[in-house]
């Protein structure tokens, strides 16, 4: 199983890198059925692989340029808003 596991990681690897997307929903699954860790476990390390890659993403396009930066603070703050109400209702 646990061989299994480490192909289909191979393979979502290489499935997000051609499209890019869809990072946690299928890293939580192989980590919770196929290599057996808990499901609270599986969702922070695929949260932190997650954030990772769009922090260093970020990061390149920033360099490039191609951050509009008066709309990056209206989303940070749009989400940290959005979040706030959330956690507190």
């Amino acid at each position: 199983m646990i061989i299994l596991g480490y192909i289909l990681a191979i393979m979502m690897g290489l499935l997000l890198g051609l499209i890019g997307a869809g990072g946690s929903i299928l890293t939580v699954p192989i980590l919770v059925y196929l290599l057996g860790v808990k499901p609270v476990v599986a969702t922070c390390y695929s949260l932190l692989v997650v954030g990772s890659v769009a922090l260093t993403g970020s990061v390149r396009y920033w360099r490039n340029g191609l951050v509009n930066i008066r709309i990056a603070r209206y989303a940070h703050c749009f989400g940290h808003t959005h979040l706030n109400r959330s956690c507190n209702s």
